[in-house]
């Protein structure tokens, strides 16, 4: 077989450009810090990476909507522990109201007053808006601003729960509205209406003390409606809570493996560079001997 000098040249010429593409691979690879700049790279890799990616991304909307859950949990909490503190408030000034030996009617007067300034900061708490949103807080859906009006009436939406998915397969919902926490008005056993009721009652001379140690027993109902209120609003938050340190574990794991996939290993990079450095050099030095000179190199 008779190898010509076009076949030496050709042959030469493909062997520097193997080693010159093979170098310029490992120094994009150390200048970006990636494996993986373009598909052709790696098919099989770049499908582990975008599905990688794509979990890390979800992932990413399940953490913003864990921050968003936590935050209406808390306020949820905060306002409803604000709620009970003025709740046994009435329960004492009703329970003072009750010593009619004690009291005349500008003691109770007085007393119906104070509690009367109760109930307009109960709808004030009640009335209490999501900081993110502007939204009421207690008054589910609805698109007003308020959860209840200044009588007393909800004018909020119910059967209709705010949810947030906090994992793959877990929503949780993150409202609890003011029918739950506070008493239905529609049934005539809401806290805004028993409250004004005892006012009422120790504005009325003789108080009716039979009627206002009914009273008293139906707050307890109210104040039992409240703890019963937090307890589901801490059960769901602890719920957010192990979701979110599972949601930093998995995001530690994807991220640890699209590592992997895509990012260089700057010491055998470095290596891969350096041999493929000496190869391309020493095929220019071989193809300069092996090459015939040209003319040109005569004339000089």
């Amino acid at each position: 077989m008779r190898i010509t000098q076009r076949s030496l040249t050709a042959n030469s010429i493909t062997g520097i450009n193997n080693n010159l593409a093979a170098m310029t691979k490992y120094q994009n690879q150390l200048s970006t810090g990636k494996v993986l700049t373009k598909p052709s790279d790696s098919p099989t890799d770049t499908n582990k990476s975008m599905q990688t990616r794509s979990g890390l991304a979800a992932l990413n909307q399940q953490s913003r909507n864990i921050t968003d859950a936590t935050a209406r949990l808390d306020q949820a909490d905060t306002y409803l522990e604000t709620m009970q503190g003025l709740a046994q408030r009435v329960q004492v000034l009703t329970t003072q109201g009750l010593n009619a030996g004690a009291n005349d009617a500008t003691s109770n007067a007085a007393l119906a007053t104070e509690i009367s300034a109760l109930r307009e900061s109960m709808l004030g708490v009640a009335n209490s808006t999501v900081a993110s949103t502007g939204q009421p807080l207690f008054g589910g859906v609805t698109s007003g601003k308020v959860a209840y009006n200044a009588d007393g009436t909800y004018a909020g939406t119910d059967g209709y729960p705010i949810t947030r998915r906090i994992g793959d397969t877990e929503s949780i919902r993150v409202d609890i509205t003011g029918t739950e926490a506070f008493g239905d008005a529609a049934t005539g056993d809401d806290l805004f209406s028993l409250v004004q009721g005892i006012a009422d009652k120790l504005n009325t001379s003789p108080v009716d003390t039979d009627a206002l140690s009914a009273d008293l027993a139906e707050l307890q109902t109210a104040q039992d409606r409240l703890s019963t209120a937090q307890s589901t609003i801490g059960a769901r938050a602890a719920r957010v809570e192990d979701a979110k340190a599972l949601t930093t574990d998995r995001d530690l794991t994807l991220t640890a493996q699209l590592s992997a996939i895509e990012d260089v290993d700057i010491a055998r990079a470095t290596l891969e560079l350096s041999a493929q450095q000496v190869g391309y050099q020493a095929a220019l030095a071989v193809a300069s001997k092996v090459l015939q000179p040209t003319l040109l190199d005569f004339l000089t």
